[in-house]
């Protein structure tokens, strides 16, 4: 199903970077995750037919299905994006480490120096590294192996610098020294424009999952509070009717604060530069957007 939306160079490389990180397929993950969409399906649909629970239940058990398998791979894609990013920032100590190296030292004794971190967040890949030299790999084609696995930027060119150490031998002290500083002071420019967008995204968040779910939750134990019998000369129909008109007006507020929570989402993603992330936001937004509709629905009205 995935094939249909991605082109074939961008599906082999989740493809890989499933099986690196996580040790399956990406068949096996999202096959895994759509049998649980389909048992959460049945349950939602028991729900709704046997124990008369609200119209919600039985939506969800249309989209479930779907919705789980694409939510999963996006929270697991966000959480790849996320080890990268930490690769990215521990670059600088990185290539320091590397720079206090006394002069003409192996790339492969650096490798296995890196590799013995277990609290970084390189340490990982150097381990893979370093096996592959242990199986008969020269340190030049473990280096070549890593940079393919990892898309980080930073970490492609601390990788490419200590390739270029490999293959010519030349002392590269305090290259790597002023590469770690450089990458500094550009990690501080990206925080700096980060912490810049932090405002609009905290407004984005709030609005989304608990300003604009309580005001709608709130006008709508209102509405249900109305005594309708003191409102016959100015509706018309039955109370039965009138009452099915409000109950169409609060399903309509929940309809809203789906819609809004997806927008949010949208615009966060956007922010952020990564709209793939637009799925993680929406299934933290959603939920906690109907959890705070539905306890100020039912919010005692003065």
């Amino acid at each position: 199903m995935l094939r249909a939306f991605l082109s074939g160079k961008k599906y082999l490389g989740l493809e890989k970077e499933f099986r690196e990180e996580r040790g399956e397929s990406l068949q096996k993950f999202l096959s895994r995750w759509f049998a649980r969409g389909v048992v959460s399906a049945l349950v939602s649909c028991a729900a709704f037919l046997f124990f008369e629970m609200p119209f919600l239940f039985f939506a969800l058990a249309a989209v479930l299905p779907v919705a789980l398998p694409l939510g999963a791979l996006s929270l697991q894609l966000f959480l790849f994006e996320r080890e990268r990013g930490k690769k990215e920032e521990a670059v600088p100590a990185l290539l320091l480490q590397a720079s206090i190296f006394p002069p003409k030292t192996p790339v492969s004794k650096m490798m296995e120096c890196f590799a013995l971190g277990e609290k970084n967040a390189f340490g990982k890949e150097f381990k893979k590294a370093v096996r592959e030299v242990k199986r008969g790999a020269s340190a030049a084609e473990a280096l070549e192996g890593m940079k393919a696995r990892n898309r980080g930027r930073f970490f492609r060119e601390a990788v490419e610098m200590l390739l270029l150490a490999e293959e010519t031998g030349i002392e590269m002290n305090s290259v790597l020294r002023e590469k770690a500083e450089e990458i500094i002071e550009v990690q501080a420019i990206l925080r700096e424009r980060l912490s810049l967008l932090s405002i609009q995204k905290a407004t984005l968040l709030l609005g989304g999952g608990v300003i604009v779910p309580f005001i709608l939750g709130l006008l709508s134990g209102m509405v249900r509070s109305f005594d309708l019998g003191e409102f016959s000369q100015m509706l018309s129909g039955s109370v039965a009717c009138r009452q099915e008109m409000l109950n169409a007006a609060v399903f309509a507020n929940q309809v809203f604060v789906v819609e809004y929570a997806l927008v949010s989402s949208l615009f966060l993603s956007f922010l952020e530069g990564k709209p793939r992330k637009i799925f993680p936001y929406a299934l933290v937004l959603v939920p906690l957007g109907f959890v705070v509709f539905s306890l100020a629905a039912r919010a005692p009205v003065i």
